[in-house]
């Protein structure tokens, strides 16, 4: 029976962690963006301004994204340091030695990406948001680089991970595109929580993040 439902279901077992993990990193991975409300936001907004021209009808498609760097290094900050799951998907282990440690074969090891992302040893000012240690930088979230390993790595890498980046990059440059975003009267800086989560495998703010969207009207984008 179980290889019957394999049969006449396996596109959908195969597509269904793809859609699932995009889904949770766009949702949460633009949220925990958009908290980071600093100047970093104008020099983002600047960049999509400068890049686009009339010809793109007021909007940024993949082609432009893929020109902006600073907005791509804002997203690999905030998930080095805002991981979408903080603890990777558990592994065995081999037998092997670490440190001068034996650990033993079926061992179950948890990563926290959390923790790699902040290390002292690996980042200058670890618990700083600077999208600038990121500008000629070859460092990438794509499991080479095991400082950085937000999605994993190998073969069992996350498999929504390039889905949900576009998603991310596309949705992020477009809202930045389209309209200058405010904190509502009487809202500061500081009112911005971005430090407590509610519990989960995923990261999800504990407090709904509010801001107010003004309408810009330049370069074709007047409506």
């Amino acid at each position: 029976m179980a290889k019957q439902i394999l049969k006449t279901h396996d596109l959908e077992f195969c597509t269904g962690p793809v859609f699932t993990g995009q889904q949770k990193l766009s949702y949460n991975g633009l949220d925990l963006a958009f908290s980071r409300y600093d100047a970093y936001w104008r020099e983002m907004r600047k960049i999509c301004l400068w890049i686009l021209s009339p010809g793109n009808k007021g909007y940024v498609n993949e082609n432009v994204v893929e020109q902006l760097s600073y907005l791509k290094a804002v997203v690999k900050e905030t998930m080095r340091l805002q991981p979408t799951a903080p603890l990777l998907i558990p592994r065995e282990t081999t037998k092997c030695k670490i440190d001068g440690y034996e650990i033993p074969a079926k061992t179950l090891v948890y990563v926290n990406a959390w923790v790699v992302g902040r290390d002292s040893e690996a980042w200058e000012n670890p618990n700083e948001f600077n999208p600038d240690r990121f500008l000629g930088s070859s460092i990438d979230f794509k499991g080479q680089d095991f400082e950085l390993i937000p999605f994993g790595s190998g073969r069992r890498i996350c498999p929504g991970l390039d889905m949900g980046i576009a998603t991310v990059e596309l949705s992020l440059a477009n809202l930045l595109h389209k309209f200058d975003w405010e904190m509502p009267a009487g809202m500061r800086r500081e009112d911005i929580d971005i430090d407590h989560v509610l519990p989960g495998i995923t990261t999800h703010r504990r407090d709904p993040l509010c801001l107010m969207p003004k309408p810009y009207a330049v370069m074709g984008n007047s409506e």
